[in-house]
């Protein structure tokens, strides 16, 4: 479902964690293109989970959710490993930034979490979205918007019934 969705839009995974992937847009587009693909993408889970949720709502009791965090900025793309199976990978701190929105998603419960600069950069609507203070361990405080419903900020909203 969620690779299905960043490939869709044009994004790559370029980890795999104990509780999801990363993904990366933008490799071959300009910032204004990536933004806006990465939240069609977490848009895109946030349908596709519905949809799942209802096929099989009988079975697990209980709801199956998701906690997305979406950054903006610059990543080093490379080949980490030996031999000749190296995948490509990204590092820098938009990726470990972005981890970390989702771990506060998570903690809320919200479905994503997301740097207001890629909403800026992407030329989206944060309408629905709510401006939230997150406080780091280091004490420092950011702004960020957050919302149970990922859909709400899909460029194309008529696709999502906004």
């Amino acid at each position: 479902m969620a690779h299905a969705a960043v490939t869709n839009q044009k994004g790559w995974i370029v980890r795999e964690t104990e509780g999801g992937i990363i993904a990366v847009f933008g490799r071959d587009e300009t910032a204004q293109a990536a933004c806006r693909a990465a939240v069609a993408a977490s848009a895109d889970i946030d349908v596709a989970l519905d949809r799942m949720n209802e096929k099989f709502a009988a079975e697990l009791g209980q709801p199956i959710s998701v906690a997305m965090g979406l950054a903006y900025g610059a990543v080093y793309l490379g080949r980490i490993g030996a031999g000749p199976a190296k995948p490509l990978t990204a590092i820098g701190p938009v990726i470990d930034a972005a981890s970390g929105l989702a771990s506060h998603a998570e903690l809320r419960g919200s479905q994503l979490l997301c740097d207001p600069a890629a909403f800026q950069a992407g030329g989206l609507d944060a309408t629905g979205f709510e401006l939230v203070s997150l406080t780091a361990e280091s004490g420092d405080t950011s702004k960020v918007f957050a919302t149970g419903r990922a859909r709400l900020g899909a460029p194309d909203n008529n696709q999502y019934g906004r």
